[in-house]
């Protein structure tokens, strides 16, 4: 207990820490109810409610029926005695403690990765080198990169076993432009017509059209997640995509015929990082919190929900604004830091519980 006692005694003279731990505890508030007496009972989180009560913080962050407020921690108790008494053990309360610094300065890390990413939005002076090189009238691709991506995209070609025409194999994304950086993906795209299968060669088949667009979709997803590629140290992501399919990109290299269909321009765009962050933040918390309940029988809806919200936030801020919008670079940030696949694998993980039988 002495130990304990000499922790306590630190963490007071840390205002730091004290600020993390009151932080945690409004992200995490106490849930009380009030009493005839106008006292309040705890509900769940005493040891948060005794933890700041020993860091001497006059008032608890709180929830009461809904609403958060700050109570005075003189009119706050357990169901069978006052905060501060018999209600937690030193051990509990150090793991809470550890728990809560640790967490804080995950989160204090996580920011600065992201600072990072939103840094690497801003444009160079210059394509990458290492796929771009310098001739009189811009820059063209390396030979040997080029021949590579073909060889690369001839692998999945012929790993699908269906006979189609190729129309182009481009690279686009952040590689083809000013703004590539540490975080930049080679972005690999095979285009191809979807209603060359369509062998009736009705204009109106919708649904054929979508179950080749779903195969094809399928198709990469599987390719990606079976290779792990780089050239240069980026990491290669191959998509297919319709020739009739809207893509908007101010930079795109027709690897097929080495050729620039879309010549990136050097723009000085002013980038709110603030504006990004805070963004980024809401969307993060929001994915964090579904994680938390991902219990809940709606969770699979609530994901398509979300999944379909940031979707919809990215494609009106290309349509608005194009590629340095803050809604895609918004985007951009959740896909860097992990955020967009930890969505994706809590779908993956809740459907398979939803359709598993327990032994």
């Amino acid at each position: 207990m002495s130990e304990f006692k000499d922790l306590i005694y630190q963490l007071r003279d840390n205002k730091q820490d004290i600020q993390k731990i009151l932080k945690f505890v409004i992200s995490n508030p106490v849930e009380i109810s009030k009493m005839p007496d106008d006292t309040y009972v705890i509900n769940d989180g005493n040891h948060r409610a005794n933890l700041l009560n020993l860091l001497n913080v006059k008032k608890i962050p709180s929830i009461v029926n809904g609403d958060f407020k700050l109570i005075p921690t003189e009119i706050l108790r357990r169901p069978n005695g006052s905060i501060g008494t018999q209600g937690f053990t030193a051990e509990n309360m150090t793991k809470l403690i550890n728990h809560i610094l640790s967490k804080e300065s995950e989160l204090e890390e996580d920011k600065e990765l992201d600072k990072k990413i939103i840094s690497s939005f801003e444009s160079k002076d210059h394509l990458c080198y290492d796929i771009f090189r310098r001739v009189d009238s811009g820059y063209e691709m390396k030979e040997n990169i080029r021949k590579r991506l073909l060889e690369i995209a001839n692998n999945f070609i012929e790993s699908i076993d269906v006979d189609f025409f190729i129309h182009d194999i481009i690279l686009t994304g952040s590689l083809a432009n000013f703004n590539w950086s540490e975080f930049s993906d080679v972005d690999l795209h095979i285009l191809l017509d979807m209603d060359e299968f369509d062998n009736s060669k009705k204009t109106d088949s919708k649904i054929l059209h979508n179950i080749v667009k779903e195969f094809f979709n399928s198709k990469k997803n599987v390719w990606n997640k079976d290779h792990n590629i780089k050239i240069k140290g980026f990491d290669v992501e191959l998509y297919v995509q319709d020739i009739d399919e809207e893509h908007i990109s101010s930079g795109v290299y027709s690897i097929l015929h080495n050729k620039w269909l879309v010549e990136p321009q050097k723009v000085n765009t002013k980038i709110d990082d603030r504006k990004i962050l805070e963004k980024g933040e809401e969307y993060a918390k929001q994915i964090d919190d579904l994680v938390s309940n991902s219990d809940d029988k709606d969770i699979v809806k609530k994901i398509d929900d979300l999944k379909n919200k940031i979707k919809k936030f990215r494609q009106s801020g290309l349509e608005d604004g194009g590629e340095y919008s803050y809604e895609n670079l918004t985007f951009k940030l959740l896909r860097r830091n992990g955020y967009i696949e930890k969505l994706l694998n809590l779908k993956s993980t809740a459907i398979d519980k939803k359709l598993s039988l327990p032994q």
